[in-house]
């Protein structure tokens, strides 16, 4: 016989017994999944405003699991009889009139390894984490991206879920001390209504690295450090393609064999903007022929060879009131890039990170 609540007037009961009738329906199709949710958002308003706490968290997550997992029927059909038990909690908490709270052992610590690969990718990942579970960390290591969560979802649940995200690992971490503060990467992450966060440039650059890497199949090292925090929102605009260039140039130049290593500092000094774009291919010797039109040295076919991505770069940049000259170093060369500060840093200091 399947679960029911009490039969009276009462809005959170009759509501929660129409959800439980709606489990029993065989043919859960897109019309059902939108109905579903529409009642569990229902449902988890009325808790809030009747000051069932624990009832609307559980809710909270379980609108979000049914959100995410609508494209696979299998797994909302497995967790029906979580959903139930849910319900049924609620019933005590209404019942009650105190509140079912989560216990220490509800509650999982995970660790999750992310492939990162578009910055859009990255902020759907981070949305549905955000939505499904508490965020207490986050760190970039490499081209991973390490998440710690709170969330009382089981780990073969989240794993399910997660999936489809690109998430690559995750485990339940023992014994480990929770901050419960917000994570310095998610703090001013998105932009400003007139600037970018450098976090952001950061993921941007990451994203061109990834995507030249799977072109030329070489493995590469990205290190990145600015001292300023905000930029104008023109900053990106302006000089995605002289970064994309330079990045591109650095694939291009590079061994197959060993791994390349790309470093892009941001200083401002005083009245000037610096961009040091450094790679560890070997030197220069053809002067300033480089920012020529059609004029290249290179012999792969896969990103460069016509000529044209450093007299662009040299060009785009001048029209933005900078220069750009290369210099060789023992073990590699950089690019510097220099611009007027008021070109592209951002009055929006005053943000903390």
């Amino acid at each position: 016989m399947e679960t029911s609540v009490d039969n009276d007037d009462d809005d959170v009961k009759t509501l929660a017994n129409e959800i439980l009738q709606m489990f029993t329906i065989d043919k859960k199709d897109d019309d059902w999944v939108k109905e579903i949710q529409i009642k569990t958002h229902t449902l988890k308003g009325l808790c809030g405003i009747y000051g069932l706490t624990a009832s609307f968290n559980h809710l909270k997550i379980m609108e979000k699991f049914i959100k995410v997992c609508a494209f696979n029927k299998i797994i909302i059909n497995r967790e029906i009889a979580y959903f139930k038990t849910i319900l049924s909690n609620l019933l005590k908490e209404k019942n009650s009139g105190v509140q079912v709270g989560f216990t220490a052992k509800d509650i999982r610590c995970y660790k999750i390894v992310y492939n990162f690969s578009t910055v859009a990718a990255f902020e759907n990942m981070i949305h549905v984490l955000n939505e499904l579970t508490f965020i207490t960390n986050i760190h970039v290591d490499s081209r991973k991206i390490v998440v710690e969560v709170l969330s009382q979802i089981p780990i073969s649940d989240m794993k399910q879920m997660l999936f489809a995200l690109g998430i690559v690992d995750i485990n339940v971490i023992k014994h480990k001390k929770v901050s419960i503060t917000k994570p310095k990467i998610l703090k001013n992450i998105s932009s400003c209504i007139n600037c970018i966060c450098y976090k952001i440039v950061f993921l941007h650059l990451l994203e061109m690295c990834n995507q030249f890497s799977k072109y030329t199949h070489k493995q590469f090292k990205l290190s990145f450090y600015s001292n300023v925090k905000h930029f104008t929102l023109e900053f990106w605009k302006d000089l995605k393609i002289p970064f994309m260039e330079l990045i591109k140039n650095a694939f291009a130049h590079s061994s197959d064999t060993k791994k390349l290593r790309i470093i892009v500092n941001i200083v401002k000094i005083k009245d000037n903007l610096r961009i040091y774009v450094y790679n560890s291919n070997s030197k220069i010797k053809s002067g300033n022929q480089i920012f020529d039109y059609q004029y290249t040295t290179s012999k792969s076919e896969d990103l460069s060879g016509n000529g044209v991505g450093l007299f662009e770069t040299e060009r785009l940049i001048n029209s933005f009131g900078g220069t750009i000259k290369y210099r060789n170093k023992m073990f590699g060369v950089y690019f510097l890039m220099s611009f007027p500060n008021e070109t592209f840093s951002s009055t929006h200091d005053h943000v903390k990170l």
